[in-house]
This record gives C-alpha cells, structure tokens and sequence, in this order.
C-alpha cells in the first residue's frame, strides 16, 4: 500500500543545481538562455577523474550537480546506505538516436563498445552511484511532467521504509540540436540538472506537504520562469526554489512542499 504522503516528514540536507555556462546566482533570479554544451573534459578536470570521456550530457551535468553536495554526500560509512533516484524524460535520447542512426547507417558491429552501454536509460543513475560510490538502491524515472515529484516521494517512501538512511534525487533535462529536432515545438527547455539529498538530519530544514496557499501570480511566473518545460527536473527544481524561500506561502507557490525550519 502507498505510503500517505501527507503524514509523512524528511528533511533538505542539502540541494545543488548546474546549468552549463550560468552564473552561480539563485534559482529566483535565473533567467532563460540558450544551452551551452557540456564536455566531458569540463568534468573530468572538475571531478578529478578518468572515464567520462563516453559520457552523454545528462549524465555529466547530473554529475556535476551531485558534486555541488560537497561534503554533506558523507563519509563511506554513509554512503554505503544512499540511494540514487533520477527524473529524466529526455534523458540520454540523444545517444540512443546516435547508436539507432550509425546502426541504420551501417551495422550494429559499427557502433562503439564503450558508448553503446550508455543508452541504457539507468545510465545516468548508475553512473552516479559508481562515480560517488553510493550503494543503496538505484533507480530511474521517466515518466512525464511528474517524474521529479514523483522521484522525491518514492525517495519519501524509501526513507520512510528504512531502505535507505539518505537519498539523492537528481533531475536532469538535456537542450541539444537531438532533441530540438525530435520536439521542435517548444521553444526553450531547461538544461541542466538539479540535485537534493534527503534525509533524516536534526538540524536540517524539514519538508512536509501543503495542502493549501495562497499563490500570487508573481511567484507562478518565478516559478514558470525557471521551471517551465523543465519536464522531469521540474520536482526536484520547485523543492529547491521553495528552500530559497522565507514565507510558507512562497513555499507552497513553488512546490507541493513546504520547507519549515
């Protein structure tokens, strides 16, 4: 039986988001922009680390926002019971059109040993638990505009059944000339990837749902403004912009959350 979400509290132990070529100002102020590619050698020298080089951009902006966590991701000892969930709808699509378009073009022996295992839609969660050696469940949502809310109740629901002690929950929507010529219709998406932990901390800021507020259409148009066709990171974006906030009622603008002290 589902877990009744309305009865049922966790805790932000900390939240990131990385949007290639942004400034680092808040959620509030972002503004549209045009996608700036990610490679894989930003992350790699970012990360300190070898192997990414076949990596698709939702996997390494998710990366990316993982690493804003710093230290509140843990010892080892913690992270040996962190789960991994990720909201993505268009997620790696645009290695599966790559890996689909050289196996129509030529054979399936053409493609690459090391780029096919990527199309796999759990890439970018397994990525994420191997790069930052997180051992608990692992999971991947693509599953609408409600993927991100969703990926953050399931999360609820591992906490609460002790699955995990602490959850990672990523969202991560990739803008790429793939995508624009599969979805033309929509003018701008966002790019990037937002990322929380969750958790049962003393001292963090505890979550809970709201029920009613009384939303201003200021802060529907933030809202819109920086979510908007966020798709699957809209979610975990909503729960971040209402962290930034001080009033329960710009809180329940943003999310279904409200983040109290």
């Amino acid at each position: 039986m589902p877990l009744d979400m309305r009865q049922t509290e966790y805790t932000l132990i900390a939240g990131s988001v990385y949007r290639p070529g942004q400034l680092d100002v808040s959620l509030r102020d972002q503004r549209p922009a045009a996608p700036v590619e990610l490679t894989y050698k930003t992350v790699a020298k970012a990360l300190d680390r070898k192997g990414l080089r076949y990596k698709d951009e939702a996997t390494l902006m998710s990366l990316m926002a993982v690493a804003g966590l710093g230290d509140a991701l843990g010892t080892p000892e913690q992270r040996e019971r962190t789960a991994v969930i990720v909201s993505s709808n268009f997620n790696n699509i645009d290695t599966v059109v790559q890996v689909a378009r050289q196996i129509e073009a030529e054979h399936v022996h053409a493609t690459s040993a090391m780029a096919l295992p990527n199309a796999s839609s759990n890439a970018v969660a397994a990525t994420i638990a191997i790069v930052f050696q997180l051992r608990g469940t692992n999971l991947m949502l693509c599953n609408g505009d409600r993927s991100g809310e969703d990926a953050i109740g399931l999360a609820q629901q591992l906490l609460a059944a002790g699955r995990a002690d602490r959850v990672v929950v990523v969202g991560v929507e990739v803008d790429n000339a793939d995508i624009r010529t599969l979805f033309p219709d929509v003018a701008y998406r966002f790019h990037g990837a937002a990322a929380v932990l969750l958790g049962d901390q003393a001292d963090a800021p505890r979550v809970r749902p709201v029920m009613d507020a009384a939303f201003s259409a200021t802060d529907r148009a933030a809202t819109e403004r920086v979510c908007g066709e966020a798709s699957g990171a809209e979610g975990i974006l909503r729960l971040l912009l209402a962290a930034e906030c001080d009033s329960p009622v710009l809180m329940g603008a943003h999310t279904w959350c409200v983040v109290a002290p």
